[in-house]
């Protein structure tokens, strides 16, 4: 049985694994952007020497995070907007297995029946790969004239 302290700890590691592992550039270019407000706000407090901060009942480390927050606004809408990453005929192969699973079909079995689903993904991959023209195989390369001695 998970305790909740575990589920609350595997889900702040998958939130530092996506944050750090799968979009570093984002996080970065955020924690920047969170920097680069903090010191605008400085800079005009300054210049226009104002007597109250509009920053200043917020911490520079809320600041970062809001930038961070900002630069991952497009990896939320399309995780949330984006039902699946498989076609919708492999989305039912999956199903119909997770329910041959539920109806006790052997472990061997499950796995040739996943095993062929895999291999039909990426003949399909393979074949739309090869429709597609590579650029260097559209060029001709031909090698310039060796000049004779």
């Amino acid at each position: 049985m998970d305790l909740l302290s575990d589920r609350i700890t595997r889900f702040l590691s998958d939130c530092i694994a996506l944050l750090l592992t799968k979009h570093p550039l984002r996080t970065s270019l955020g924690a920047l952007t969170g920097i680069a407000i903090i010191v605008v706000d400085k800079v005009a407090v300054n210049l226009l020497k104002a007597s109250s901060d509009p920053l200043s009942a917020v911490s520079q480390w809320q600041v970062v995070l809001f930038g961070v927050f900002l630069l991952h606004l497009p990896t939320l809408f399309r995780l949330l907007g984006r039902s699946s990453e498989f076609p919708e005929d492999v989305e039912l192969a999956f199903a119909a297995l997770q329910r041959a699973k539920e109806q006790g079909i052997s472990r061997t079995q499950l796995n040739v029946a996943y095993r062929k689903v895999c291999e039909t993904i990426l003949a399909n991959c393979v074949a739309a790969s090869q429709s597609v023209p590579h650029p260097s195989q559209s060029e001709s390369r031909s090698e310039p004239p060796v000049p004779k001695r």
